[in-house]
């Protein structure tokens, strides 16, 4: 894929005033489950990490890993609004998910 901006394109482009706590908590989980047996530089560059992490995760890890799977769209209610700016607002935003949306979403992940 190749993406080509116009100057006029950059200029109207914003940046984030902070990383999203809970969009870079699902992504890592991704590249986490990601194996290509290290043929290229960047999947390399994150064998160790993943190493450490692995030896890290708790009992619990597989269900989240389930539902950020790297071949699968991550359920919206593991990326709440209230978690754009703030880990702990995130995390109480998840936990605070209703029965209805959480089985709509466990529903209508993909099989894996």
């Amino acid at each position: 894929m190749r993406i080509e901006l116009t100057v006029p394109d950059l200029v109207r482009a914003r940046l984030a005033a902070a990383a999203d706590p809970m969009g870079e908590l699902t992504a890592s989980l991704q590249v986490l489950q990601r194996r290509d047996g290290g043929r290229n530089a960047a999947s390399a560059a994150f064998n160790r990490w993943r190493h450490r992490v692995w030896q890290a995760l708790p009992e619990s890890a597989p269900v989240l890993m389930w539902l950020c799977r790297p071949d699968a769209p991550v359920p919206e209610f593991l990326l709440p609004a209230a978690g754009r700016y703030d880990l702990e607002s995130g995390l109480a935003a998840v936990l605070d998910t209703g029965p209805v949306r959480l089985k709509t979403a466990l529903r209508t992940a993909p099989a894996g």
